[in-house]
């Protein structure tokens, strides 16, 4: 399965597959907004449109590893080299009634405020950095 994310004309393109290629745009509406405990603070969490307010209240509700990396990464050694600014779900793929995989990116900044990059993938305990 091959992965990757093209930006054109302010559109999201997500290529899930040589076969399948699908828009999506940021869901932006305050009267859905969630937020996700980081690093013991509310951090907005935001979904691309394909996904629905539902799906993104299944990911802090029931998937474990999402509430693992937030408690893991919530560590005092951690909040001392970067802070987490925002989560963003990008995908999430079921397997069922439960979820599969869930890929997000997260707005983290070090010490010196610079980017550092955030986009995950998930499957169960397994977890990997997307480069592109």
């Amino acid at each position: 399965l091959m992965l990757c994310r093209v930006v054109a004309r302010g559109r999201a393109l997500s290529l899930v597959s040589s076969r399948i290629l699908r828009c999506s745009r940021m869901a932006s509406s305050s009267a859905s907004s969630l937020e996700v405990t980081v690093q013991g603070r509310s951090v907005p969490l935001s979904w691309d449109e394909s996904l629905s307010r539902e799906k993104a209240q299944q990911v802090l509700d029931t998937f474990s590893p999402f509430k693992d990396w937030a408690k893991n990464i919530s560590n005092e050694e951690t909040e001392k080299v970067i802070k987490v600014q925002k989560v963003h779900l990008q995908s999430i793929d079921m397997f069922g009634p439960r979820i599969g995989f869930l890929k997000f990116k997260a707005d983290v900044v070090n010490k010196d405020n610079q980017m550092v990059p955030g986009i995950t993938f998930m499957r169960g305990g397994a977890v990997a950095v997307l480069v592109i």
